[in-house]
């Protein structure tokens, strides 16, 4: 998942609220404003690294205001109380609207959700904290899920996807209930929230 070369990479994140972006990178140089370095390892201990730092994300941007509105607004056509209606409905509204592109050259680039809206461009991982930061402030418990996806990379955990609980409601129009798999990046055939095999 790391987009660096296998040892040691810096890791690098400045103050969520003032930058709302963590950098992974493996850059020389000088580093922006309030950034700090520190050294994280390649390989499975970095993409653990990773997902800790994009958990802390959803911590932090499931309690923003605009988040929980946008979360809200996207909702708005689901009965009440029907949670896998609000997944589907999220997971579909970041799939469409949040185009998937690859992070910069050489850098591991995870946004906070207020900098994917004001882009619209991000990649799995970032798609994925804005998608468990809306699901979340709405109450919809999240996992973040890495896979060995690369074929040119068959022993990297390469990409990330997650799962959203939806509790079973007898409001539910729906009957899946439990942990359903959501994939934002996938768009051929517009693939919809279920869980993979």
């Amino acid at each position: 998942f790391t987009a660096v070369p296998q040892g040691t990479a810096s890791f690098v994140w400045g103050s969520e609220m003032a930058f709302g972006h963590l950098l992974l990178a493996s850059l020389p140089g000088p580093l922006p404003v309030d950034h700090e370095r520190q050294w994280i390892p390649g390989g499975s201990a970095g993409t653990e690294a990773t997902i800790k730092r994009m958990r802390d994300f959803v911590t932090e941007w499931k309690r923003n205001f605009q988040v929980r509105t946008l979360a809200a607004q996207i909702i708005s056509g689901c009965p009440s109380k029907d949670y896998y209606c609000y997944g589907k409905a999220l997971y579909e509204w970041c799939r469409d609207n949040i185009k998937y592109a690859f992070d910069p050259s050489n850098v591991e680039l995870v946004e906070s959700p207020l900098k994917i809206l004001e882009s619209r461009v991000a990649d799995c991982d970032s798609i994925c904290v804005m998608l468990a930061s809306m699901s979340e402030s709405l109450g919809l418990r999240c996992q973040f899920r890495t896979i060995k996806a690369d074929s040119n990379r068959p022993n990297e955990y390469s990409h990330v996807y997650m799962r959203i609980h939806c509790p079973r409601s007898r409001f539910s129009r729906s009957s899946a209930s439990g942990w359903i798999a959501a994939d934002p990046t996938m768009q051929i055939g517009r693939a919809s929230c279920r869980e993979r095999v």
